[in-house]
């Protein structure tokens, strides 16, 4: 369950560090103009870290046997694998566009509204 987010983790490192050296050449204005992608990516890798962290108190829950709460444990390990399988993996879009430094949204001009 971990390797969507270990590969999301390792990719946005590479794009940050890219990133960050953009910025420390001055390119402030190409480089912020993604940055929603940027946060959207960073946000999922916090949530899917928390998931998985979750997921592992569950099946340490699920070991000890108590029946009454397993529902509650099942509910929060498949909670996680949606995360993680669907959601997780996505971000890589994100991620390509940052790492291509696309100015798509950035060369759009005002007249042309």
């Amino acid at each position: 369950m971990r390797q969507p987010l270990e590969q999301l983790v390792a990719r946005l490192q590479t794009v940050t560090l890219g990133l960050l050296g953009d910025l420390a050449q001055g390119r402030i204005t190409s480089t912020l103009a993604n940055s929603a992608l940027y946060l959207k990516a960073f946000g999922h890798t916090v949530i899917g870290w928390r998931w998985l962290e979750q997921a592992i108190r569950a099946e340490e829950g699920l070991g000890k046997g108590n029946s009454a709460d397993s529902g509650f444990y099942q509910g929060k390990l498949q909670a996680a694998r949606y995360f993680l399988t669907w959601e997780v993996p996505g971000c890589h879009h994100e991620l390509a566009i940052l790492e291509n430094r696309d100015d798509t949204c950035l060369a759009m001009r005002d007249d042309w509204f």
